[in-house]
């Protein structure tokens, strides 16, 4: 195992997208000579979601004036932004891929531009969905865990295009299919079980947007 050689600081929507960066994703990245750090987008009282661009930017920022400023990028999802850069430009188009790009390279654009960002050490992902777009990665472990039939997810991915392609509608999101199909399921208990189970490997294999970011936070 490689000692740690930078850090990264993710600031994040949620509490589950904070514990699976936390307890999934940060001992991943430790063994590829990251310390990964996360807080949440600075909102009292706030559980995610209506994330509004000028919380986001003001947390940006302030880690990017930090003494020894960090790498610093984002997880936050498609469906709960508002008034971020480009959005109605995103809105147009129905494919993540150019959604991503549109929103990642206008958030880069209007973060990079401020003097706070002092060479510009920052990395934007914006997800297409919530964090659950990403058990989808493994079909198998997801509905062992839901108790309902493999055959039930695999279409689902399958009809959909990729886990990342999944509708985001307001009843046919991630979360949404997975709570039809298991109303218990909760997102900080059994969503980090599940991600656990997967590995960031396989989310890496199954998800392109994911890997892209992984790629570019390893890259820096």
């Amino acid at each position: 195992m490689s000692s740690p050689t930078k850090r990264v600081h993710l600031i994040v929507e949620g509490q589950t997208e904070l514990l699976f960066c936390r307890d999934v994703l940060a001992p991943y990245m430790g063994e590829r000579g990251i310390i990964l750090t996360t807080s949440l987008i600075s909102k009292p009282g706030s559980n995610g979601g209506d994330v509004k661009f000028s919380r986001a930017r003001r947390d940006i920022l302030n880690h990017l004036r930090e003494k020894s400023a960090p790498i610093v990028s984002t997880m936050v999802d498609y469906y709960g932004i508002k008034e971020w850069p480009d959005l109605e430009k995103a809105r147009k188009c129905s494919v993540p891929q150019q959604i991503a790009d549109i929103l990642n390279e206008a958030v880069r654009r209007e973060i990079c531009e401020d003097d706070a960002a002092r060479g510009c050490r920052f990395v934007p992902y914006i997800s297409m969905h919530e964090f659950e777009a990403l058990l989808f990665s493994r079909p198998d472990v997801l509905a062992i865990h839901l108790g309902v039939k493999q055959s039930e997810v695999d279409d689902l991915v399958s009809d959909s295009g990729g886990s990342e392609y999944i509708n985001s509608g307001r009843d046919t999101a991630p979360s949404k299919r997975i709570l039809k199909w298991c109303p218990s399921y909760k997102k900080t208990i059994d969503g980090i079980a599940i991600a656990k189970k997967i590995g960031i490997p396989t989310m890496r294999n199954a998800c392109p947007l994911f890997n892209e970011w992984l790629n570019a936070l390893e890259a820096r």
